[in-house]
């Protein structure tokens, strides 16, 4: 290659620009003076909206800067060309430049760069690179001018740098979740060109405020995404998915039912379709996935908006077999869900393998009444047993006496199991609801709960409620309302309130009547973020009560749901240190923490 000395490619690159301007139909009039250029500019081009060069015609005037680089063979696609972060500062100070890179050949031919480099993209270079990365320079990538002309390109500048003028940019009065709404606009993506790759192009980002748009964020699009309801058809059967694409520059995912992925890869020549069942997420969405999957590990043509997929020579014998065991296998457990009141669209969490093994003893125990896998000898006389799919928590009850040894736990057989507290010393026996012993996460985890059923259990009539069983009670209520604080499900404050009813209509000792009003009252105060003025009057009584009877506790408890705060403190401080720390898991201690 003959080297060009670099006055000589200066010239030839000017030219270019000169050229380009001056072409018939363009509006343009290029001022751009070779060997007398001025600091990070070098010249700049006067737009006009017609042919009459006159002062009324004129649009504005656009600062450029040209750069010429000798090569052997012109570049296909983008280039890359370094600026020192003072020329980005001098050009943000302009608010932007238009940038030419010419790439000249030793036969004197040329091939023209551009890139609009306006505020928002500079802002971002001074910032990010330049003042927190210490960088001294940094790279910008130029397009193809033969894919558009600048009379549009110049155009373009006129109409989007003053919308990013440096006075908006620097200082938003706008916070950003106070936007009506956003705008991408980018002046390179045409959406009518199909093939035009979108994540190749810059986008700028304005917020609009009663109908004004703030310059917010520059950037390029990493990822697209767009999910809904999609018909499939293979070799002539239908489906209907909910499906998530997710399109980057490199391939394309399609997410059916949140379990399996369908991946293209755009580089790959031989256009290879790569399928992967990551995810269980539900029995319903397999037992949806896994027919379709076999269809087309079988090769059958997938038919999808008009495009057609087919997998050839694959050796997919073993996926296939596996694919039929696990549909198989779903539909025997499919009735066992049902019949622990899981919906078959329940979320299942965890490793799909681990998933499908422990489904697999669901089914050996339920369906083929093997038990040889449970733990019975911590089980001689009977109990409650955890069995776990995924994050799915299962309660139930083992029986060794019955022909059936597992029963689902929150079943109506299980409710009227007997269930008694009973005290050596005085060799008492009261008969309890079943569920009384059941903790928070118990009650918050379980898969298969039935708030129904655990509430009917205390209306039978063998249960008793006494001053014994009270207190087991009200920490199974107090429960109850902490899983509420944990979940947010009204649910299980309805469940504390019915218990509490049963218990208000029976006599009991005083402070455990204050202790039932009280919890009954901070039900109330979550249900309905605070309480009425017959509730504050009821709270007030208490108040003096507890202060007469010198019960510190629930004076703390009153002051709280009255929002006392400074006499709640002083109440808290006064209880005993063994007090405070009991406090510090019940309920009326959160609604503490709560407190203004």
């Amino acid at each position: 290659m003959i080297k060009l000395d670099n006055s000589r490619i200066e010239r030839l690159a000017v030219q270019a620009i000169v050229n380009e301007a001056n072409r018939p139909g363009n509006h343009l009039l290029p001022n751009i003076p070779i060997g007398d250029k001025g600091i990070s500019f070098d010249g700049d081009i006067q737009v006009f909206e017609n042919e009459n060069e006159t002062i009324q015609s004129l649009l504005g005037r656009v600062p450029i800067q040209v750069k010429g680089t000798q090569v052997n063979k012109f570049t296909e696609g983008l280039i890359s060309f370094t600026f020192s972060m003072e020329h980005y500062k001098n050009y943000y100070q302009n608010n932007g430049v238009l940038l030419f890179v010419v790439e000249v050949q030793q036969d004197g031919s040329t091939k023209t760069f551009y890139k609009n480099l306006l505020p928002l993209e500079l802002k971002k270079l001074i910032t990010h690179f330049g003042e927190n990365k210490k960088q001294k320079s940094r790279v910008v990538y130029l397009r193809e001018l033969e894919e558009t002309n600048i009379q549009t390109i110049c155009e373009n500048f006129l109409s989007e740098s003053p919308k990013q003028s440096i006075g908006l940019g620097d200082y938003c009065p706008i916070e950003i979740n106070e936007f009506d709404s956003f705008s991408f606009k980018s002046l390179t993506f045409n959406p009518n060109n199909i093939s035009d790759n979108i994540f190749e192009h810059d986008f700028y980002i304005y917020g609009t405020k009663k109908d004004f748009d703030y310059p917010i964020g520059f950037g390029v699009i990493g990822k697209m995404t767009r999910e809904g309801k999609e018909d499939f058809e293979v070799d002539g059967v239908p489906f209907n998915f909910h499906l998530k694409v997710e399109e980057r520059e490199n391939f394309i995912k399609v997410t059916l039912e949140n379990s399996l992925e369908v991946i293209f890869d755009i580089n790959d020549s031989e256009q290879q379709i790569k399928f992967n069942l990551f995810n269980f997420h539900s029995i319903a969405s397999q037992l949806k996935v896994l027919p379709f999957l076999e269809l087309i590990l079988a090769g059958k043509t997938v038919s999808f908006r008009g495009v057609f997929i087919e997998m050839n020579d694959l050796d997919t014998k073993e996926m296939i077999e596996n694919s039929k065991h696990n549909f198989k296998l779903l539909n025997e457990v499919k009735p066992v869900f049902e019949e622990l009141s899981i919906p078959n669209e329940t979320i299942i969490i965890g490793n799909i393998k681990d998933i499908y093994l422990k489904i697999q003893l669901i089914a050996d125990i339920f369906v083929n009444h093997d038990y040889s896998r449970i733990n019975k000898e911590s089980l001689e006389k009977g109990g409650l047993l955890n069995l776990y799919v995924g994050d799915l928590r299962i309660l139930v009850y083992y029986n060794p006496n019955e022909k059936k040894l597992l029963i689902n736990a929150f079943s109506e057989t299980y409710s009227k199991f007997e269930t008694v507290l009973h005290f050596w010393e005085s060799d008492e026996r009261f008969a309890i609801s079943p569920f009384i012993f059941l903790t928070s996460k118990e009650l918050e985890t379980c898969a298969n709960i039935n708030l129904r059923i655990i509430q009917d259990s205390f209306m039978d009539p063998v249960r008793v409620l006494n001053n014994v069983t009270f207190l087991w009670i009200n920490k199974f209520c107090l429960s109850c309302i902490t899983s509420y604080d944990n979940t947010q499900n009204t649910q299980f404050l309805e469940l504390a309130e019915y218990v509490y009813m049963q218990l208000k209509v029976t006599e009991l000792d005083a402070d455990y009547e204050m202790q039932i009003e009280i919890n009954v009252l901070q039900v109330y105060y979550r249900l309905n973020g605070s309480l009425n003025k017959e509730q504050i009057e009821v709270l007030i009584k208490m108040k003096y009560s507890a202060e007469f009877r010198e019960n510190i506790a629930a004076m703390f408890s009153c002051n709280v749901l009255l929002n006392s705060k400074t006499e709640a403190e002083h109440f808290f401080n006064r209880l005993t240190i063994e007090e405070r720390t009991d406090y510090l898991v019940l309920p009326i201690y959160q609604l503490y923490l709560n407190m203004n």
